[in-house]
């Protein structure tokens, strides 16, 4: 399936949640990614990424909620954000890690030694 179709499905089948998103043509590839609590902290969102025919789409939507608070307020369980679909690029990060001619033995030689007190 096409990222566009994908999104445009997701989109119109009004999913509450990650549950009810078709995975039949797309492969999920990452769940929870950017996980984030709402300003009230009553509940939080991610994004399951998943690898369609041309690319790459997001599904945005509650992966947490709190439970007591939504027992006691059931009204605004319903108020809770739907899933929404987006498409979405892969980006490469670059990462360092320390050459193999021992530059954390280096620093750590030097940090071991003892600091005069005057």
């Amino acid at each position: 399936m096409k990222v566009k179709d994908f999104v445009n499905l997701v989109n119109s089948m009004d999913c509450e949640e990650f549950s009810d998103v078709p995975e039949n043509d797309v492969e999920l590839v990452k769940s929870r990614v950017g996980e984030t609590w709402s300003f009230d902290e009553t509940y939080s969102t991610s994004m399951n990424v998943y690898k369609c025919e041309d690319g790459y789409a997001g599904v945005i939507g509650v992966c947490h909620y709190d439970q007591w608070y939504f027992e006691h307020r059931s009204d605004l369980l319903a108020k809770l954000p739907h899933c929404i679909a987006v498409e979405v690029a892969e980006v490469q990060v670059p990462t360092f890690v320390p050459n193999p001619n021992g530059a954390y033995l280096k620093f750590a030689e030097k940090a071991s030694k003892p600091i005069a007190i005057a």
